[in-house]
Formats: structure tokens, C-alpha cells, sequence
């Protein structure tokens, strides 16, 4: 366990416009909160593999057409919300 994150909580990453790669990786991350990821409209790589997460809700990832990797494995994802990859490119 790398952080002990167990919630990224909304607007965490305020203020970093710049930040391009983030990796989350091996924490016990069981929610992502509405607007955790306002302001970091240039990431390109978010790694959250290896955490707790159950629910994708909706428009987590609102905004970030410019993410190029999204790891979501070796969760325990039950549900994906229907917008809940919303603003992703691909």
C-alpha cells in the first residue's frame, strides 16, 4: 500500500492544469467523488489499478478527452453508471 487513499474526494487535484500522468496504484481507494479531476484537463495517464473501487459513477472522468490510459484493473467493479465514462475519448 503505497498512500493509504481510500477516497479521492471531489476537486483533490485543483488547481494542477499541468499534470499529465497520475498514478494511484495499489491503495485502498473505494470511492471517486463527483469533480475529483476539475483542473486536470492535460492528464493523459491515470493509473488506478490495485484499489477497492465498486462503482464507476456518473461523469468521473467528465473532461478528460486527453487521457490516453485509464487502468481500472484488479478492482472489485460491480457497477459502471451509464455516463460513467462520459468525456473519455476512447
Amino acid at each position: 500500500i503505497y498512500n493509504r487513499l481510500t477516497v479521492l474526494k471531489r476537486k483533490m487535484f485543483r488547481g494542477l492544469p499541468s499534470l499529465k500522468n497520475l498514478y494511484l496504484s495499489y491503495n485502498t481507494i473505494s470511492a471517486i467523488e463527483s469533480d475529483t479531476f476539475v483542473d486536470t484537463k492535460n492528464l493523459s495517464f491515470l493509473l488506478l489499478n490495485y484499489n477497492y473501487l465498486k462503482r464507476i459513477t456518473d461523469d468521473v472522468f467528465f473532461d478528460l478527452s486527453l487521457l490516453t490510459r485509464l487502468d481500472l484493473s484488479f478492482n472489485v467493479i460491480e457497477e459502471i453508471a451509464p455516463n460513467g465514462l462520459r468525456g473519455l475519448s476512447s
